[in-house]
């Protein structure tokens, strides 16, 4: 059985950032559209281990993008490199184009470490 990585504060050092990306209402498809058209972007880069894009389900206008890094190091390296760069540029920019108007109106990054939390998905693993 192949499984998703998963992290277990006991085991590893796992450091979250979250940007919390204001977005106003009739924007957020193209924001999800953008994200899907970066597929891929920062997966090969040292030390990621995954993401999430949470749409909100309220009346928010705040969408999370949740990234899990193996250590600050790794996260700090990666926003320097060049697959950063070309990560976020737009398909139209990356071809020569124009750079499409933002969607969002404001950004910032929250900085966390797994502190507790439960082992659900690897207390039910078969075997």
């Amino acid at each position: 059985m192949v499984l998703p990585a998963v992290v277990r504060h006991d085991r590893w050092m796992t450091i979250i950032k979250i940007n919390a990306i204001r977005v106003p209402r009739e924007s957020g498809d193209e924001l999800a559209h953008r994200f899907a058209a970066r597929a891929g972007a920062v997966d090969d880069a040292d030390g990621f281990q995954g993401y999430e894009l949470l749409k909100p389900t309220d009346d928010r206008d705040q969408w999370l993008v949740i990234t899990r890094w193996r250590d600050e190091e790794s996260f700090r390296a990666w926003l320097g490199s060049e697959s950063f760069t070309q990560g976020h540029r737009s398909a139209a920019e990356r071809q020569g184009g124009t750079t499409p108007k933002p969607v969002a109106s404001h950004s910032e990054v929250w900085s966390y470490v797994v502190a507790g939390g439960s082992d659900f998905l690897l207390d039910r693993l078969p075997g």
